[in-house]
Order: C-alpha cells, then structure tokens, then sequence
C-alpha cells in the first residue's frame, strides 16, 4: 500500500508542476503579446507625430513657393469649387515629405 501511495503522490506532483508549466507559457504568452502590443502603440505613436496640423485654408505653403496673391486666389477658386460640387481639394505645398513617408501614405493623412 505504501508504494500505491508514493507512486499517487508522485502522479499528483507530476500534474502540479504540468498545471504550473502551463501557468507559466500563458504568463510568458500574455508578456510577449503585451511587448508586441507595447511596439505598435510606440510606432503608431511616432508616425502619428509625423502628421501635419488640419490646414485652416484650402492651400497651405509651407514652403513659401507661391506667392501670397496666387495662393490666395487659388484659395478662393478651391473654395468655390466645394462650395459648388461639394468636391473638396486642398493643396499642400512643402520642401520635402516627412521621415519615412511616401507620398502616397502623406495623401491620405
């Protein structure tokens, strides 16, 4: 009887540690899923700072191209246009697109 009893003990031991095992994989699993999470939070972060402000206008440059009369008269061109078609277009006129940012992926920020 006293070795039915070590060999139950032993069987009992041996399911303990396999619950602890697979305590321990979910904890890692949640860790690791929580690191990945952490990564995209952080890169969306940084992207998102890359966005530039909502323009208050229709043509925005940043870059000084245009002088102020042009920009102003295209202004009021784009501004008649939505308010005729309900077709809005902004112009955004800058040296260069911000780190790395193509210029589709800068079209639809």
């Amino acid at each position: 009887m006293r070795a039915e009893g070590l060999k139950a003990l032993s069987v009992r031991s041996a399911a303990a540690r396999g619950g602890r095992s697979t305590r321990v994989a979910a904890v890692v699993a949640s860790l690791l899923w929580l690191a990945i999470a952490s990564s995209a939070l952080a890169a969306g972060a940084a992207s998102a700072s890359s966005i530039p402000p909502k323009p208050a206008r229709y043509v925005t440059d940043v870059a000084g191209v245009l002088d102020a009369s042009r920009a102003e008269a295209l202004n009021a061109r784009l501004e008649q246009l939505e308010k005729e078609t309900s077709i809005q277009m902004l112009v955004w006129v800058d040296r260069r697109l911000p780190e790395n940012t193509s210029i589709e992926e800068f079209a639809v920020m």
